[in-house]
């Protein structure tokens, strides 16, 4: 489930296709009682445009700096230097 800034759940409203990728579109009405609605938007509610495969990308970016990951551990381990 999506989140805004502020931690509100965006409701899901359609699914579009731009530049050949198909991105889904989110928004919130929870605007106007939220205390940084000022840093977030100035319209009156909050839209949110994602991939429809955002899931996978933040799947993989877990991953990817989990300390249990094997890259994390290749990365972490100095080779030996030949001479």
């Amino acid at each position: 489930m999506s989140r805004c800034p502020a931690g509100e759940a965006l409701t899901y409203r359609y699914t579009t296709e731009e530049d050949g990728l198909e991105v889904r579109r989110y928004r919130t009405g929870e605007c106007s009682n939220c205390p940084v609605k000022s840093h977030c938007t100035t319209g009156k509610e909050r839209r949110i445009t994602r991939s429809a495969h955002e899931h996978l990308i933040e799947a993989a970016r877990t991953r990817l700096i989990s300390p249990s990951e094997p890259m994390t551990v290749r990365r972490s381990t100095v080779e030996h230097p030949f001479n």
